[in-house]
């Protein structure tokens, strides 16, 4: 449970605004992530990866690429593709491949 003293509070001079007391607010669940990052920290693993969070690192704190991201990096180089991101509306031709494979042509 989550604690907070009531309170009132004085806004633009007009004393009458009370604060939310928060001691009845029961808190939410674990995050999944923050629990990943605990299974991380207490395994004994000797080959452990932290896949918790968006840039992995090995135990010494060097970055580490995933196999599969080399692989795919490869071929990005391969095809004379950039790694720019796309843009909000997505890459169009796997946007409308995708709307042909959810429904149909």
């Amino acid at each position: 449970m989550l604690s907070h003293t009531a309170r009132t509070v004085t806004i633009r001079g007009t004393r009458s605004l009370s604060a939310l007391s928060l001691g009845s607010v029961p808190a939410g669940p674990p995050d999944a992530i923050i629990g990943l990052t605990d299974a991380y920290n207490s395994s004994t693993a000797p080959h452990k990866v932290n896949v918790g969070v968006g840039a992995y690192r090995d135990d010494s704190g060097k970055p580490y690429v995933l196999p599969v991201v080399k692989v795919a990096e490869a071929r990005v180089i391969e095809k004379g593709l950039n790694k720019e991101y796309a843009g909000i509306a997505g890459i169009a031709g796997f946007v409308d491949r995708s709307l042909e494979f959810a429904y149909g042509k």
